[in-house]
Protein backbone atom coordinates (compact mmCIF):
# COMPACT_ATOMS: atom_id res chain seq x y z
CA UNK A 1 0.00 0.00 0.00
CA UNK A 2 0.91 3.52 -0.89
CA UNK A 3 1.41 6.22 1.64
CA UNK A 4 1.00 9.78 1.30
CA UNK A 5 0.71 12.41 4.06
CA UNK A 6 -0.35 15.95 3.06
CA UNK A 7 0.98 18.86 5.51
CA UNK A 8 -0.24 22.36 6.10
CA UNK A 9 0.16 25.15 8.76
CA UNK A 10 -3.25 26.91 7.78
CA UNK A 11 -6.47 25.26 9.30
CA UNK A 12 -9.30 23.64 6.69
CA UNK A 13 -6.91 23.84 3.86
CA UNK A 14 -8.31 20.72 3.55
CA UNK A 15 -10.59 21.79 1.12
CA UNK A 16 -7.68 22.50 -1.39
CA UNK A 17 -6.38 18.71 -1.07
CA UNK A 18 -9.47 17.09 -1.12
CA UNK A 19 -9.61 16.10 -4.72
CA UNK A 20 -6.09 14.59 -4.51
CA UNK A 21 -6.93 12.43 -1.31
CA UNK A 22 -10.46 11.13 -2.70
CA UNK A 23 -7.71 10.10 -5.65
CA UNK A 24 -5.03 8.50 -3.61
CA UNK A 25 -7.68 6.58 -1.11
CA UNK A 26 -9.63 5.62 -4.04
CA UNK A 27 -6.66 3.70 -5.36
CA UNK A 28 -5.80 1.92 -2.41
CA UNK A 29 -3.46 4.76 -0.80
CA UNK A 30 -3.18 5.38 2.84
CA UNK A 31 -3.73 9.16 3.02
CA UNK A 32 -3.27 11.05 6.06
CA UNK A 33 -3.38 14.99 6.36
CA UNK A 34 -1.28 16.85 8.99
CA UNK A 35 -2.63 20.60 10.09
CA UNK A 36 -3.16 22.56 12.94
CA UNK A 37 -6.73 22.82 13.86
CA UNK A 38 -9.40 19.61 14.25
CA UNK A 39 -11.63 19.34 11.35
CA UNK A 40 -13.97 16.84 9.99
CA UNK A 41 -11.70 15.40 6.79
CA UNK A 42 -13.19 12.49 5.07
CA UNK A 43 -11.25 11.78 2.79
CA UNK A 44 -8.51 10.84 4.97
CA UNK A 45 -7.47 7.81 6.83
CA UNK A 46 -5.74 9.84 9.58
CA UNK A 47 -5.99 13.66 10.43
CA UNK A 48 -3.33 14.03 12.87
CA UNK A 49 -3.25 17.30 14.86
CA UNK A 50 -0.08 19.07 14.97
CA UNK A 51 0.06 23.34 16.19
CA UNK A 52 2.05 24.00 13.49
CA UNK A 53 3.36 27.89 13.78
CA UNK A 54 2.66 30.48 11.10
CA UNK A 55 5.47 32.76 12.30
CA UNK A 56 8.82 31.90 11.88
CA UNK A 57 9.53 33.28 15.18
CA UNK A 58 7.04 30.67 16.88
CA UNK A 59 8.92 28.82 19.93
CA UNK A 60 6.77 25.95 18.83
CA UNK A 61 8.97 25.38 15.71
CA UNK A 62 11.38 22.74 17.40
CA UNK A 63 9.13 20.78 19.09
CA UNK A 64 6.76 20.71 15.98
CA UNK A 65 9.78 19.46 13.94
CA UNK A 66 10.30 16.72 16.78
CA UNK A 67 7.30 15.23 16.86
CA UNK A 68 6.60 15.05 13.00
CA UNK A 69 9.94 13.54 12.64
CA UNK A 70 8.70 10.94 14.96
CA UNK A 71 5.64 10.16 12.88
CA UNK A 72 7.56 10.21 9.54
CA UNK A 73 9.73 7.29 10.60
CA UNK A 74 6.99 5.46 12.34
CA UNK A 75 4.91 5.67 9.36
CA UNK A 76 7.50 5.66 6.36
CA UNK A 77 5.67 7.52 4.11
CA UNK A 78 6.00 7.26 0.00
CA UNK A 79 5.21 10.88 -0.60
CA UNK A 80 4.85 13.73 2.03
CA UNK A 81 2.95 16.86 -0.22
CA UNK A 82 3.39 20.19 1.64
CA UNK A 83 2.28 23.30 1.30
CA UNK A 84 2.26 27.32 3.30
CA UNK A 85 5.43 28.48 3.95
CA UNK A 86 5.97 26.84 7.37
CA UNK A 87 4.02 24.17 7.06
CA UNK A 88 6.88 22.96 4.32
CA UNK A 89 9.57 24.31 6.20
CA UNK A 90 8.83 22.09 9.22
CA UNK A 91 7.95 19.44 6.43
CA UNK A 92 11.17 19.48 4.69
CA UNK A 93 13.21 19.76 8.14
CA UNK A 94 11.41 17.14 9.63
CA UNK A 95 11.83 14.10 6.72
CA UNK A 96 15.47 15.41 5.79
CA UNK A 97 17.22 12.86 6.96
CA UNK A 98 14.40 10.07 5.17
CA UNK A 99 14.92 11.99 2.42
CA UNK A 100 18.60 11.77 2.43
CA UNK A 101 18.14 8.44 2.53
CA UNK A 102 15.69 8.15 -0.83
CA UNK A 103 13.17 6.13 1.46
CA UNK A 104 10.86 9.25 1.01
CA UNK A 105 9.57 11.76 -1.76
CA UNK A 106 8.50 15.59 -0.39
CA UNK A 107 6.64 17.40 -2.79
CA UNK A 108 6.13 21.21 -2.54
CA UNK A 109 3.18 23.41 -4.04
CA UNK A 110 4.38 26.68 -2.99
CA UNK A 111 1.50 29.19 -3.19
CA UNK A 112 3.01 32.49 -3.48
CA UNK A 113 7.05 32.87 -1.80
CA UNK A 114 7.35 35.81 0.37
CA UNK A 115 9.59 37.14 -1.68
CA UNK A 116 8.86 38.48 -5.08
CA UNK A 117 9.91 41.75 -6.95
CA UNK A 118 8.70 44.85 -4.49
CA UNK A 119 8.71 42.66 -1.40
CA UNK A 120 10.47 44.29 1.66
CA UNK A 121 13.65 43.62 2.11
CA UNK A 122 12.86 41.64 5.65
CA UNK A 123 10.80 38.82 3.42
CA UNK A 124 14.25 38.66 1.27
CA UNK A 125 16.51 38.02 4.37
CA UNK A 126 14.15 35.91 6.28
CA UNK A 127 12.39 34.02 3.59
CA UNK A 128 14.35 33.58 0.51
CA UNK A 129 17.79 32.20 2.29
CA UNK A 130 15.51 29.43 4.29
CA UNK A 131 13.68 28.46 0.79
CA UNK A 132 17.34 28.42 -1.05
CA UNK A 133 18.57 25.85 1.41
CA UNK A 134 15.32 23.48 1.83
CA UNK A 135 15.00 23.33 -2.15
CA UNK A 136 17.76 20.89 -1.54
CA UNK A 137 15.25 18.74 0.15
CA UNK A 138 12.48 19.22 -1.87
CA UNK A 139 11.50 16.08 -4.76
CA UNK A 140 9.35 18.20 -6.70
CA UNK A 141 8.76 22.03 -6.55
CA UNK A 142 5.33 23.79 -7.65
CA UNK A 143 5.15 26.78 -8.27
CA UNK A 144 1.51 28.43 -9.43
CA UNK A 145 2.55 31.71 -11.00
CA UNK A 146 5.01 32.49 -13.45
CA UNK A 147 7.22 34.97 -11.58
CA UNK A 148 8.01 31.89 -8.98
CA UNK A 149 8.36 29.40 -11.65
CA UNK A 150 11.35 31.55 -13.21
CA UNK A 151 12.63 32.47 -10.40
CA UNK A 152 12.65 28.90 -8.41
CA UNK A 153 14.40 27.38 -12.06
CA UNK A 154 17.36 29.81 -11.85
CA UNK A 155 18.27 30.07 -8.01
CA UNK A 156 17.37 26.86 -6.42
CA UNK A 157 18.87 23.07 -6.47
CA UNK A 158 15.29 21.32 -6.73
CA UNK A 159 15.46 18.54 -8.97
CA UNK A 160 11.65 18.84 -10.61
CA UNK A 161 10.52 22.29 -10.78
CA UNK A 162 7.24 22.55 -12.14
CA UNK A 163 4.23 25.17 -13.38
CA UNK A 164 0.75 24.40 -12.78
CA UNK A 165 -2.52 26.62 -12.64
CA UNK A 166 -3.06 26.91 -9.26
CA UNK A 167 -4.48 23.98 -7.10
CA UNK A 168 -8.01 23.72 -9.30
CA UNK A 169 -11.46 25.18 -9.30
CA UNK A 170 -14.38 22.99 -9.27
CA UNK A 171 -16.09 24.35 -12.64
CA UNK A 172 -19.09 22.55 -11.54
CA UNK A 173 -19.93 24.90 -8.66
CA UNK A 174 -18.78 28.25 -9.85
CA UNK A 175 -20.67 28.75 -12.67
CA UNK A 176 -22.99 31.78 -14.34
CA UNK A 177 -26.49 31.49 -13.13
CA UNK A 178 -29.60 32.30 -15.00
CA UNK A 179 -30.57 36.09 -15.04
CA UNK A 180 -33.84 35.50 -13.35
CA UNK A 181 -31.95 33.45 -10.63
CA UNK A 182 -29.45 35.83 -9.85
CA UNK A 183 -32.04 38.52 -9.33
CA UNK A 184 -33.90 36.25 -6.40
CA UNK A 185 -30.78 36.08 -5.29
CA UNK A 186 -30.20 39.69 -4.86
CA UNK A 187 -33.56 39.49 -2.88
CA UNK A 188 -33.54 37.25 -0.97
CA UNK A 189 -30.02 39.01 0.36
CA UNK A 190 -31.47 42.46 0.36
CA UNK A 191 -29.97 43.66 -2.21
CA UNK A 192 -31.86 45.59 -5.17
CA UNK A 193 -31.48 44.83 -9.00
CA UNK A 194 -30.38 48.22 -9.74
CA UNK A 195 -27.29 48.29 -7.09
CA UNK A 196 -24.17 48.17 -8.42
CA UNK A 197 -22.44 45.12 -6.26
CA UNK A 198 -18.58 45.46 -5.75
CA UNK A 199 -17.22 42.34 -4.19
CA UNK A 200 -14.17 41.28 -2.30
CA UNK A 201 -13.40 38.04 -1.28
CA UNK A 202 -10.50 38.05 1.21
CA UNK A 203 -8.79 37.14 4.64
CA UNK A 204 -9.28 40.48 6.62
CA UNK A 205 -5.26 40.58 6.69
CA UNK A 206 -2.91 43.49 5.77
CA UNK A 207 -1.63 42.12 2.95
CA UNK A 208 -5.20 41.76 1.17
CA UNK A 209 -5.26 46.08 1.46
CA UNK A 210 -9.00 45.88 2.54
CA UNK A 211 -7.41 49.90 3.51
CA UNK A 212 -7.74 50.82 -0.45
CA UNK A 213 -11.27 50.51 -0.86
CA UNK A 214 -12.19 52.02 2.51
CA UNK A 215 -9.77 55.01 1.42
CA UNK A 216 -11.75 55.12 -2.37
CA UNK A 217 -15.20 54.60 -0.71
CA UNK A 218 -16.09 58.61 -0.73
CA UNK A 219 -14.79 58.97 -4.69
CA UNK A 220 -16.97 55.97 -5.58
CA UNK A 221 -20.08 56.57 -4.22
CA UNK A 222 -19.95 60.22 -6.09
CA UNK A 223 -18.93 58.95 -9.04
CA UNK A 224 -21.81 55.14 -8.67
CA UNK A 225 -24.89 56.49 -6.34
CA UNK A 226 -26.17 52.98 -6.08
CA UNK A 227 -22.61 51.53 -5.01
CA UNK A 228 -22.74 48.55 -2.34
CA UNK A 229 -19.52 46.71 -1.64
CA UNK A 230 -19.79 43.21 0.04
CA UNK A 231 -17.09 42.07 1.84
CA UNK A 232 -16.91 38.16 2.14
CA UNK A 233 -13.75 36.48 5.02
CA UNK A 234 -12.40 36.85 8.36
CA UNK A 235 -9.49 38.08 9.98
CA UNK A 236 -7.88 39.92 12.19
CA UNK A 237 -9.21 43.35 10.64
CA UNK A 238 -12.45 42.38 10.33
CA UNK A 239 -13.95 43.78 13.86
CA UNK A 240 -11.53 46.96 13.23
CA UNK A 241 -13.16 47.49 9.90
CA UNK A 242 -16.05 47.02 11.44
CA UNK A 243 -16.11 49.71 13.62
CA UNK A 244 -14.39 51.82 10.81
CA UNK A 245 -17.78 51.13 8.50
CA UNK A 246 -19.71 52.16 11.95
CA UNK A 247 -18.03 55.45 13.00
CA UNK A 248 -18.37 57.13 9.00
CA UNK A 249 -21.79 55.60 8.79
CA UNK A 250 -20.78 53.21 5.90
CA UNK A 251 -23.63 50.95 6.65
CA UNK A 252 -25.95 51.23 3.93
CA UNK A 253 -22.83 50.50 1.79
CA UNK A 254 -20.69 48.50 3.55
CA UNK A 255 -22.01 44.51 3.92
CA UNK A 256 -19.66 42.25 5.59
CA UNK A 257 -20.49 38.63 5.19
CA UNK A 258 -17.99 36.85 7.43
CA UNK A 259 -16.70 33.20 6.04
CA UNK A 260 -19.49 31.93 4.21
CA UNK A 261 -19.89 28.71 1.72
CA UNK A 262 -21.93 30.70 -0.36
CA UNK A 263 -19.01 32.17 -2.96
CA UNK A 264 -20.67 31.42 -5.78
CA UNK A 265 -23.59 33.36 -5.10
CA UNK A 266 -22.37 36.61 -4.11
CA UNK A 267 -20.34 35.68 -7.19
CA UNK A 268 -23.12 35.87 -9.29
CA UNK A 269 -25.06 38.90 -7.36
CA UNK A 270 -22.11 41.22 -8.06
CA UNK A 271 -20.83 43.12 -11.13
CA UNK A 272 -17.49 43.62 -10.47
CA UNK A 273 -14.87 41.56 -8.10
CA UNK A 274 -12.34 44.01 -7.20
CA UNK A 275 -8.97 42.80 -5.57
CA UNK A 276 -6.37 45.42 -4.33
CA UNK A 277 -4.38 43.30 -2.34
CA UNK A 278 -0.33 44.06 -2.49
CA UNK A 279 0.57 39.84 -2.52
CA UNK A 280 -0.76 36.65 -4.11
CA UNK A 281 0.00 33.48 -5.02
CA UNK A 282 -2.54 32.72 -7.94
CA UNK A 283 -6.04 33.83 -6.01
CA UNK A 284 -8.23 30.97 -5.98
CA UNK A 285 -10.93 33.13 -5.05
CA UNK A 286 -10.73 35.23 -7.81
CA UNK A 287 -10.47 32.46 -10.62
CA UNK A 288 -13.86 31.41 -8.89
CA UNK A 289 -14.83 34.72 -9.43
CA UNK A 290 -13.91 34.98 -13.44
CA UNK A 291 -15.66 31.28 -13.67
CA UNK A 292 -19.14 32.97 -12.99
CA UNK A 293 -18.66 35.42 -15.82
CA UNK A 294 -17.84 38.51 -13.11
CA UNK A 295 -15.30 41.56 -14.21
CA UNK A 296 -12.33 41.85 -12.41
CA UNK A 297 -10.73 45.01 -10.72
CA UNK A 298 -7.48 44.41 -9.40
CA UNK A 299 -3.63 45.29 -8.31
CA UNK A 300 -1.29 44.69 -10.82
CA UNK A 301 0.95 42.06 -9.31
CA UNK A 302 2.51 38.52 -9.16
CA UNK A 303 -0.22 35.90 -9.56
CA UNK A 304 -2.89 38.44 -10.63
CA UNK A 305 -1.17 39.01 -14.02
CA UNK A 306 -1.28 35.46 -14.34
CA UNK A 307 -5.18 35.54 -14.40
CA UNK A 308 -6.11 38.50 -16.02
CA UNK A 309 -5.32 40.23 -19.21
CA UNK A 310 -6.52 43.99 -19.09
CA UNK A 311 -9.63 44.92 -21.10
CA UNK A 312 -9.72 40.59 -22.04
CA UNK A 313 -11.18 39.57 -18.65
CA UNK A 314 -10.46 42.81 -16.31
CA UNK A 315 -8.36 45.51 -15.57
CA UNK A 316 -5.84 45.80 -13.67
CA UNK A 317 -4.48 49.24 -11.84
CA UNK A 318 -1.16 50.51 -10.09
CA UNK A 319 -1.28 49.89 -6.33
CA UNK A 320 0.32 53.24 -6.56
CA UNK A 321 -2.59 55.07 -7.94
CA UNK A 322 -5.52 54.47 -6.37
CA UNK A 323 -7.24 56.69 -9.07
CA UNK A 324 -6.74 54.21 -11.49
CA UNK A 325 -9.13 51.70 -9.56
CA UNK A 326 -11.56 54.19 -9.35
CA UNK A 327 -11.39 55.33 -12.92
CA UNK A 328 -11.38 51.40 -13.46
CA UNK A 329 -14.48 50.65 -11.92
CA UNK A 330 -16.37 53.55 -12.75
CA UNK A 331 -15.66 52.49 -16.48
CA UNK A 332 -17.10 49.37 -16.08
CA UNK A 333 -20.10 51.03 -13.92
CA UNK A 334 -20.66 53.29 -17.36
CA UNK A 335 -20.46 50.78 -19.69
CA UNK A 336 -22.44 47.18 -19.25
CA UNK A 337 -21.71 46.25 -22.54
CA UNK A 338 -17.99 45.78 -21.77
CA UNK A 339 -18.93 44.18 -18.67
CA UNK A 340 -20.90 41.98 -20.79
CA UNK A 341 -17.86 40.75 -23.05
CA UNK A 342 -15.39 40.51 -20.41
CA UNK A 343 -17.85 38.33 -18.70
CA UNK A 344 -18.03 35.77 -21.41
CA UNK A 345 -14.29 36.21 -22.05
CA UNK A 346 -13.98 35.15 -18.43
CA UNK A 347 -16.27 31.67 -18.53
CA UNK A 348 -14.22 30.63 -21.28
CA UNK A 349 -10.73 31.43 -19.52
CA UNK A 350 -11.60 29.99 -16.54
CA UNK A 351 -11.36 26.51 -18.06
CA UNK A 352 -8.01 26.22 -17.97
CA UNK A 353 -7.68 26.32 -14.44
CA UNK A 354 -10.46 23.66 -13.79
CA UNK A 355 -9.45 21.23 -10.67
CA UNK A 356 -9.72 18.32 -13.44
CA UNK A 357 -6.86 19.89 -15.43
CA UNK A 358 -4.61 19.81 -12.19
CA UNK A 359 -5.88 16.81 -10.65
CA UNK A 360 -4.30 15.29 -14.09
CA UNK A 361 -0.95 16.74 -14.00
CA UNK A 362 -0.84 16.05 -10.13
CA UNK A 363 -1.70 12.39 -10.68
CA UNK A 364 0.77 11.83 -13.28
CA UNK A 365 3.42 13.35 -10.52
CA UNK A 366 2.43 10.69 -8.14
CA UNK A 367 2.81 8.39 -9.98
Amino acid sequence: MKKILFVSNTANFSKFNKPYMKWCKENGWKVDYCAPNDEVVTECDNHIVLPIPRSPFSKGIFACIKVLRKILEEEQYDIIHCHTPMGAVIARLAARKLFKQRKVKVIYTAHGFHFYKGAPLINWLLYYPVEKILSRYTSVLITINNEDYQFAKKNFKTKEIIFTNGIGVDLHKFVSLEPSTKSNLRTEKGLNENDFIVLYIAEFIPRKNHKMIFDIIPDLKNKIPNLKIILAGKGELLESYKNYVFENNYQDIVIFTGYTTEINEYCNIANVLLMPSFQEGLPISMIESIATGLPVVASKIRGHVDVIKSEKNGLLCDLKDRKSFIDAMYSLYINPDLRNEISKNNIEYAKKFSVENVLFNTINMYK
